[in-house]
């Protein structure tokens, strides 16, 4: 694969820079429990703000450290404006969890089309996987470690990040698993889900605990991971 194609995919690992006037496409939340309906454009842009610097927040922060007069006040808006939006900070929580989330999907989506793969090798797409994951783990992490510490009064709030990990799974599965030629094809899908869950367990690992000896944001630990999981898929590796 040539540099171009390279450098194409770590530009979807990369995050974008949006303008005021050109936010991403925020996901749904008329089904999040307590966000109330943004009808009006101008509301819309509100909600989509202090979603995003929540999440801002949250990287530098945990939960209950999650100021919503500091947050209303980093946007110029009252703390009238954040209850009009949601109920309270828990739906506010879910409300960026949910944001964040389909974001991170959008991409995963985007880099795994299986257009992109059709002439590249297994090697080329789990590279390209891992250094997708393990990049927005690390750009992440704090936001993570947020998820984490809420879980612990508000049991339930791990799973849509579970399901987002099982999403990204089966996105890799359509495209890896017919290229897991030294495999018999009823084990391949099971395999490249078995090697995502230990990739997701060792980067929450690495999140929480930073056992060392590679820290998340190494590249020799994504390197290792790959090589990990190549051999665990049957794939040739180098060395």
């Amino acid at each position: 694969m040539n540099s171009n194609f390279y450098s194409g995919l770590w530009a979807l690992a990369v995050p974008r820079r949006y303008s005021s006037n050109a936010r991403p496409r925020t996901p749904a939340l008329k089904d999040v429990r307590g966000v109330l309906p943004a009808h009006q454009r101008r509301s819309q842009a509100k909600q989509a703000a202090m979603i995003s610097t929540g999440l801002q927040f949250l990287e530098k922060r945990g939960f209950d450290a999650l100021s919503i007069a500091e947050l209303t006040a980093a946007n110029g808006f009252s703390v009238g404006s954040f209850y009009a939006r949601f109920e309270d900070k828990d739906a506010f929580f879910r409300a960026i969890q949910t944001t964040a989330l389909g974001h991170v999907l959008a991409r995963a989506e985007e880099l795994l089309a299986p257009e992109r793969w059709k002439n590249a090798s297994a090697e080329e797409v789990l590279t390209a996987f891992v250094g997708f994951f393990s990049g927005n783990v690390n750009r992440h992490r704090g936001f993570l470690r947020a998820v984490l510490q809420h879980e612990s009064t508000q049991p339930g709030v791990w799973t849509p990040m579970r399901a987002s990990g099982a999403a990204m799974a089966t996105l890799l599965q359509t495209v890896l698993a017919p290229k897991l030629t030294g495999l018999p094809k009823d084990q391949r899908e099971a395999r490249i889900g078995f090697a995502v869950q230990v990739l997701y367990g060792t980067l929450i690992n690495a999140v929480l605990h930073d056992p060392g000896p590679l820290a998340l944001g190494d590249k020799a630990l994504d390197r290792e991971l790959v090589s990990m999981m190549s051999r665990y898929l049957g794939l040739k590796t180098k060395g």
